[in-house]
């Protein structure tokens, strides 16, 4: 996987990749929140 700066889709702000990054995500919207990387990932929701 390479790590590299992702555009939020929201703000339009890059945020730098990292712990950092997911934990700041999650605190924003929690898990529930759909992230543009998740997608691409299979997932149990209807």
């Amino acid at each position: 996987m390479t790590h590299r700066p992702v555009e939020d889709r929201e703000t339009g702000e890059a945020s730098p990749p990292g712990p950092a990054s997911l934990a700041a995500r999650r605190s924003e919207g929690g898990e529930k929140r759909r992230e543009p990387g998740l997608a691409r990932l299979p997932t149990i929701d209807p």
